[in-house]
């Protein structure tokens, strides 16, 4: 991967309601940017994310899963968090250690109970927010309303950066607003598309919408600001670096139209995502860990699952410093242990990539790691020394006793349970 650096990180959550696309947009970005051959989707039980035998029989995400990919020089690190409320904590945890939460609403469905709980999440955490308005080829489909709904119930911040080119089955593209340009689909799903002008009855919104993106990016920059004001046009470098520092501080929540499925819009989403989203420099200090590699190395697990063939797998976000796995021993500050490790893994759904260095911004597996839980904090002893606020989970709304039929399986379900513990 060469020499990597924090500002080249893009982290973020994909987040909504059950059913709003979540995994299927992951599964477009993965084969819209090569990592895949071919795109799996949710009913066949066949995409990255969604590995787990439960999760292929139900169709539904269960556990949040980690994906990296490279994109016009940045590294990509994307947490599919599940949509149904039954599973909320996982959500929570992802939203916490993703530097943008990027919240989906069905161009059909609207808001629902869990998109209201992904932005309670994001406005807790005070993380920048990205909108996308999914499954924009359905029937019934309501870029207007919903962008409508969207600002009335969670902020007037959230202005598109994209614009639909028809609906249903006449949605065939996408306007880049800060562009001004038009790509045009293949009805395949192949994500092939041609770059061409603005359909005369998209120009005047969208040259509004561009408007409004200026407006807001410009009050990043006083100088710029008054600049603006006395009529001067506003470079695209200028325009570049002050919305950028719009979305980190949630001035501008970009939102954007696509469809997964038929794979329009995903590639211009990403590049947007490569090119505007908050690496973790933009973001700032977290609890006291700079983004710096020369600070001490410091980073939360966030997720621990316990792998049939690997093992124990703990997840953990790099808030500083780096560290490298050749003969390295990593300090458990919540527990005051310390132990070895072997490697590193930059994981795509169940398949891991070695890698010898771990930077900040980083969101990696760690295999075989004993002490680890969630919400640990991790270090090198006598470096970091203190530790990141525990992960805030729901409380759990009742209870349930299980008990084992017979004697014989008293054994198995102390197992089971056991293994249930380590991971939740």
């Amino acid at each position: 991967m060469g020499v990597r650096k924090p500002e080249d990180t893009r982290s973020f959550a994909l987040c909504a309601h059950g059913g709003a696309g979540k995994t299927s947009l992951a599964e477009a970005m993965l084969f819209d940017n090569g990592n895949i051959s071919r795109m799996g989707n949710v009913q066949n039980g066949n995409t990255a994310s969604d590995f787990q035998s439960e999760e292929q029989k139900r169709g539904i995400s269960i556990s949040t899963s980690l994906l990296t990919l490279e994109r016009k020089g940045k590294t990509f690190f994307v947490l599919d968090a599940p949509g149904y409320a039954d599973f909320t904590g996982e959500m929570s945890a992802a939203i916490r250690v993703a530097d943008t939460a990027v919240i989906l609403v069905s161009s059909v469905g609207g808001i629902e109970v869990q998109t209201s709980k992904a932005w309670e999440y994001a406005e807790h955490h005070n993380a920048p927010v990205s909108f996308v308005i999914s499954k924009m080829d359905r029937e019934n489909a309501d870029f207007e309303k919903v962008l409508d709904d969207i600002k009335s119930q969670f902020s007037q911040n959230a202005l598109p950066v994209f614009l639909p080119i028809g609906s249903a089955d006449k949605f065939t593209g996408v306007v880049d607003v800060l562009k001004g340009k038009a790509y045009t689909y293949k009805p395949d799903g192949s994500g092939k598309f041609t770059e061409g002008e603005i359909p005369a009855d998209l120009a005047g919104e969208a040259e509004s919408a561009k408007e409004a993106l200026v407006e807001a990016a410009v009050e990043m920059d006083d100088e710029l600001m008054e600049k603006y004001l006395e009529g001067e046009a506003v470079s695209d470098a200028d325009l570049e670096r002050t919305l950028k520092k719009a979305i980190a501080t949630r001035r501008v929540m970009p939102v954007a139209a696509l469809s997964s499925t038929t794979n329009i819009g995903v590639p211009q989403y990403m590049d947007f995502i490569a090119d505007y989203f908050p690496s973790p420099v933009d973001i700032g200090a977290v609890e006291g860990a700079e983004p710096k590699l020369d600070a001490p190395f410091s980073a939360l697990c966030f997720k621990v699952m316990a792998d049939a063939f690997v093992g124990k797998l703990s997840f953990m976000r790099v808030y500083s410093g780096s560290l490298s796995s050749e003969g390295t021993s990593i300090y458990n500050v919540s527990k005051g242990e310390e132990e070895r490790i072997s490697s590193f893994k930059l994981m795509t759904g169940k398949d891991g990539k070695d890698v010898k260095e771990v930077i900040a911004g980083d969101i990696v597996a760690i295999p075989k790691l004993q002490s680890a839980r969630v919400g640990h904090t991790l270090a090198t002893k006598g470096g970091f020394s203190a530790q990141f606020k525990p992960i805030e989970f729901p409380k759990p709304v009742y209870s349930v006793a299980v008990v084992a039929k017979t004697r014989a399986d008293e054994d198995k379900l102390g197992n089971a349970i056991s293994r249930t513990l380590e991971e939740d």
